[in-house]
């Protein structure tokens, strides 16, 4: 090839326009992170939705239409909606777990009615930071089903063995009226939780915001010093 040609060829090359490079198909690790992503979305949308309204006025459509997905996203990540309520109230309760942990050690040394001050004032910013829990518990308290008991099976029973042991004891040392601990438990627990449930009558009604942190402790102390006033001897 004579060194004209080669030229020539050179120049065809360059001003030849250059393809495109077709895009990849994301990695697996991508395609995980997004999987995972919309897992995420539609588990959080599901809380807030079977919190509002309970198991049975809710549809995977509605979920998914308001997580901004096609409702074939449900039925891929979680197959029933059964399946989705479960595993929101697992990410649920996993996540309140890992952000107000109960460190046992530090309340085995703690006479009973200490302990069940400390519980007592956990359980109400637990109830304070995410409504929806004590919310989605009343929707599935008000009627029997299989939900409610694996609900109470797996992560209500510890909670309220906590509760009843404390008062238990607390019984037993003299500190405590003998009264029905089961009282006196879903007593705390309901009075713990009520004004948060209905924050917008409280707000309508008082003018006050209880999901505010100051309003946070000082509900807290309120609630706290009427609970242990009524059952102290």
């Amino acid at each position: 090839m004579t060194v004209a040609k080669r030229k020539t060829n050179k120049q065809n090359l360059a001003a030849a326009p250059k393809r495109r490079a077709r895009p990849g198909r994301p990695s697996k690790s991508e395609q995980s992170s997004h999987s995972e992503s919309s897992r995420d979305r539609l588990l959080a949308v599901a809380i807030e939705v079977f919190g509002k309204l309970g198991y049975e006025a809710v549809s995977t459509s509605q979920i998914a239409k308001q997580a901004g997905m096609a409702q074939s996203m449900v039925h891929y990540h979680f197959r029933t909606k059964e399946r989705l309520w479960k595993a929101a109230i697992d990410h649920l309760m996993h996540d309140l777990g890992r952000k107000f942990p109960i460190v046992r050690d530090e309340l085995k040394d703690l006479d009973p009615v200490s302990q069940l001050k400390v519980m007592t004032r956990r359980f109400i910013k637990i109830s304070a930071t995410e409504s929806n829990l004590a919310r989605i518990v009343i929707h599935e308290g008000t009627v029997p089903s299989s939900r409610l008991r694996w609900f109470v099976r797996a992560y209500l029973a510890p909670g309220y063995g906590d509760f009843d042991n404390a008062i238990k004891a607390g019984i037993k040392a003299g500190l405590i009226k003998d009264m029905p601990i089961y009282a006196i438990s879903h007593s705390i627990i309901s009075i713990s939780t009520y004004a948060f449930c209905v924050a917008p009558l409280v707000k309508e009604v008082h003018g006050v915001d209880v999901t505010s942190r100051e309003t946070i402790n000082e509900l807290a102390d309120t609630i706290l010093d009427i609970i242990f006033s009524g059952i102290l001897k």
